[in-house]
């Protein structure tokens, strides 16, 4: 990450539109180059893909860590841990 702005959702702009009120304030991530993961993520745990239905954000150490999309959703060092 670059940085961040805190902006009225109207000065945004994304291919989807707004779901709150324009002038309601957001964070904008200002996010650097991509980088490629050294393994990649699987989507099987045991059988089935999981399927996500909302937004899951996640931490740089999931994204370092996980080897699966559950591993994934973990999102502290006490997590990882258990």
């Amino acid at each position: 990450m670059t940085g961040t702005e805190v902006l009225p959702r109207e000065q945004i702009a994304t291919p989807w539109p707004a779901r709150r009120g324009a002038e309601e304030l957001q964070v904008l991530y200002h996010l650097g180059p991509l980088q490629a993961l050294e393994a990649p993520i699987t989507n099987r745990d045991g059988g089935r893909g999981q399927r996500f239905s909302t937004n899951r954000w996640s931490s740089r150490l999931a994204l370092q860590r996980a080897r699966t999309v559950t591993e994934l959703l973990l999102e502290s060092a006490p997590e990882w841990a258990l």
